[in-house]
């Protein structure tokens, strides 16, 4: 058998890295980010046909090694690329010779050891007995000056302490094969790098040219194969004493520790409760994956009957009863409602809560394996509106409906338009009108989406001889304001505050567009309303007049990305703005290039208008509809009350401006004014 040496396993410490060697063998090169260097070689010294490692930094770029007194190495293992690097050689059996070794990189730099590599003579390794072995049998090394010889390295770097050898002698060593063997080539080391006192040195290794045949455990049968959760499964074969784990399909391996039994003919193994059906797989101690070749089938519960502890109602029990049912990990109602459970030792049944959002229909169980059964269809209780306190009420007041089930109300509304309410139990409910309610259905709402209308109309009256039921929220004096209602054709005259309307560009009975004023100042207005009567009465509704346009930055910025390109706008100038004022951008497009605004709160976080749709205004950007157009431009976004919300929360710091808003970008645009109105 031919002999082939190595290495095992590198050593973190740095001068002590080399086995034997002194202080000045390691180059003073340190670890570079792009020039090639060595760091340290070895082990020092050497067997003759044993393998050589280099650290350094770049290593990957060695194209040939140069030992005294054979040809250039030039097949060369790359361990590790980059910083830090490794690789490795293998010494030739005949001709090396003492001496410093050189390394050529790939642009022909030459990099030359410090020290004269050195070589280990006596150790001989000439074989192994026998050529197959299963875990736990005894193989024969044979060779010379083996009492040299403190490890057996198998395959994976599987060691086998000198203190653990069955037999130890010159000329053979007994050792047993430890059970995470794997099939391939042994070595022979003259370090035991099992000991802490060898950490962080290089060890000599010989390895065998033939491989050992590992023998792997084998499967022969399974059973049960209709299983549930908790239950115990027999796997039968072979070598089933060298099984670490056992993996059933979806769930985490079951670990020999947590083994029922197991002997060297038979595992006995306990069904995790998360497993799935599949294919049942052993591992061995070497990690090697064994099929079964079997596959089990995790059972599901079987549902015989559904019940309500008193009705099918949100927030009461139901009892589901059935087999199997303590594999049950989740009870979803129709609507996709998760439902609170428990299950019964004594009775084998579930009770599980309604949930609100729940809606007619199945019930389903799942289970660990993400298996489903579902319940038969069930029918859930809703309300019922019988009447109302009284057939009629004021605008403004309160009115009571009755019926059954009302404890399940989540919202009212009257003619369509929701309404304050109170549950005073499950036969009433206290709703509140407002001065805009209008003659309609009552509808009531539950949880999970369910409307019941009332049977009859509730007639609303008002005080008014109009009824307002709608208005613009705000506007600009000189806009349009639309009121709708009924019973407008009695208004002669409109004022707001002490000033009359005299604009109107539409008027009917049940809608009214009117003109501000130029001279209105800005504030909240209640319109009053002169009758053709003659007699005065006041709009149940309000709305704003905003303030003229104002300033609130002003200054001459071409955008950048960096300081003095950026416009500053100070959250003060957004004080007493309401949702629904504009906010102007005004710029000079002053290049004919592509040009982008990155819009950013006082925090740096990303303010994104309505009007732009995203972070970024880009100006040229033809496809966003904003086009080409150089020159003076402006862009009008709308505050609304989120954007005015976080431009308060939201503000900071840049130099002494305590900012609301932040512009950068580039392309060109020249920023000279910002106003709100």
């Amino acid at each position: 058998m031919k002999k082939i040496f190595g290495m095992s396993a590198l050593l973190a410490a740095g001068i002590m890295i080399l086995a034997g060697c002194q202080k000045d063998e390691l180059s003073t090169d340190q670890y570079t980010a792009d020039a090639v260097a060595l760091s340290a070689y070895g082990p020092q010294p050497v067997a003759r046909g044993g393998q050589l490692r280099f650290l350094g930094s770049n290593l990957d770029r060695i194209v040939q090694v140069t030992i005294p007194g054979v040809d250039p190495i030039t097949e060369i293992e790359v361990v590790q690329a980059g910083v830090p690097s490794e690789i490795r050689i293998i010494v030739p059996k005949d001709g090396p010779e003492p001496g410093l070794v050189t390394l050529v990189a790939d642009d022909g730099t030459e990099i030359v050891t410090k020290t004269e590599l050195a070589y280990s003579e006596p150790i001989e390794f000439t074989g192994f007995t026998p050529a197959t072995a299963a875990p736990g049998d005894i193989i024969t090394i044979t060779g010379d000056y083996l009492n040299l010889i403190n490890e057996v390295v198998f395959s994976d770097n599987v060691l086998v302490s000198g203190e653990d050898f069955e037999t130890h002698t010159r000329y053979e060593i007994q050792v047993k094969v430890p059970a995470e063997a794997r099939t391939g080539v042994v070595g022979i080391g003259d370090l035991d790098m099992t000991l802490p006192e060898n950490d962080g040195l290089f060890a000599n290794i010989i390895e065998s040219e033939e491989e050992l045949t590992v023998t792997l455990p084998s499967v022969t049968g399974l059973a049960p194969t209709a299983v549930r959760p908790g239950d115990e499964v027999t796997i039968t074969g072979t070598l089933m004493d060298c099984i670490a784990s056992v993996e059933f399909a979806g769930a985490s391996a079951v670990d020999a520790a947590d083994f029922v039994s197991r002997d060297a003919e038979q595992i006995v193994v306990t069904v995790p409760a998360d497993a799935h059906d599949g294919e049942v797989t052993c591992v061995s101690a070497s990690g090697i994956d064994i099929p079964t070749g079997v596959s089990v089938t995790i059972g599901v519960p079987e549902v015989t009957g559904v019940s309500a502890e008193s009705r099918f109602k949100a927030g009461l029990n139901v009892v589901i009863s059935g087999t199997d049912l303590d594999l049950v990990t989740g009870v979803t109602f129709s609507g996709d409602a998760a439902a609170e459970f428990s299950y019964s030792s004594e009775t084998g049944d579930i009770t599980a809560t309604i949930p609100a959002a729940a809606t007619d229909g199945a019930i389903t169980l799942s289970t660990a394996a993400e298996k489903t059964v579902g319940t038969p269809a069930v029918t859930l209780v809703r309300p019922v509106i019988t009447g109302f306190g009284a057939s009629s009420v004021m605008a403004g007041e309160e009115f009571t409906v009755t019926g059954t089930d009302l404890d399940l109300v989540t919202g009212v509304k009257l003619n369509g338009v929701d309404c304050a309410f109170e549950i005073d139990s499950e036969t009433g409910l206290t709703v509140t009108t407002v001065l805009t309610s209008t003659t309609g259905i009552v509808t009531v709402v539950v949880a999970n989406g369910t409307e019941v209308e009332s049977a009859d109309e509730l007639t609303v009256n008002h005080n008014t001889v109009t009824n307002v039921t709608g208005i613009t929220a705000s506007a600009l004096p000189g806009a349009e304001v639309t009121m709708t209602g009924t019973s407008f054709n009695m208004i002669e005259s409109i004022y707001l505050g002490d000033t009359k309307v005299t604009s109107y560009v539409g008027r009917s009975d049940t809608e009214i567009v009117f003109i501000i004023p130029a001279d209105v100042a800005p504030g909240t207005y209640t319109p009053h309303f002169v009758l053709t009567t003659g007699e005065g009465e006041d709009c149940v509704m309000s709305f704003e007049v905003l303030g003229a346009e104002r300033t609130i930055w002003e200054g001459n910025i071409t955008l950048t990305w960096g300081d003095g390109g950026r416009v500053l706008i100070p959250v003060s100038g957004f004080e007493g703005c309401s949702a629904g004022a504009q906010i102007n951008f005004y710029f000079e497009q002053t290049t004919e290039t592509w040009s982008q605004v990155q819009i950013n709160y006082g925090d740096w976080s990303a303010l994104i208008f309505p009007e732009v749709g995203e972070q970024t205004f880009k100006p040229t950007e033809s496809s966003a509809g904003w086009g080409w157009t150089f020159g003076s431009r402006c862009l009008t976004c709308t505050l609304t009350q989120e954007i005015l919300d976080n431009i308060n929360a939201k503000h900071g710091a840049v130099g002494d401006v305590d900012c609301g808003i932040i512009l950068q970008g580039d392309g060109g645009l020249l920023f000279t004014k910002v106003t709100v109105k």
